[in-house]
């Protein structure tokens, strides 16, 4: 009889450990399950804010991209004022010319009209 106590007293110290290691198995778990939802969370929380900072990107590329289209056309605009410029300048240049031409035939004329005059007044 006295080994039965013995093992009832062996087989209840073994039930107690083992019901000892399964609540700390079952701390553990709860523990470890309460990190992973923690990782969980913060992994979510990680993705939208990467969501967030792709939506930012994908309107700042637009951006960029409309101004790039801006500053092309401004470009162009500029190169065809510079152009049209030149060409008023030579314009210009030319007409500057051309009234100091018909200026001096002018002078010509008028010079050559007063001599005519004072030819036929002479004459008279």
């Amino acid at each position: 009889m006295e080994t039965i106590k013995k093992k009832m007293a062996n087989l209840r110290e073994k039930l107690e450990a083992a019901e000892e290691r399964s609540r700390k198995a079952e701390d553990e778990l709860h523990s470890t399950n309460s990190k992973a939802e923690e990782a969980e969370e913060e992994v979510e929380r990680l993705q939208k804010e990467l969501a967030n900072l792709e939506d930012e990107l994908d309107g700042s590329e637009s951006k960029l991209s409309t101004m790039n289209q801006r500053l092309h056309d401004a470009e162009k605009q500029a190169d065809e004022s510079e152009r049209a410029r030149r060409v008023l300048e030579n314009r210009g240049q030319t007409d500057d010319e051309r009234l100091a031409r018909l200026q001096s035939e002018l002078d010509d004329v008028s010079s050559k009209k007063s001599r005519s005059r004072r030819q036929i007044q002479t004459n008279c």
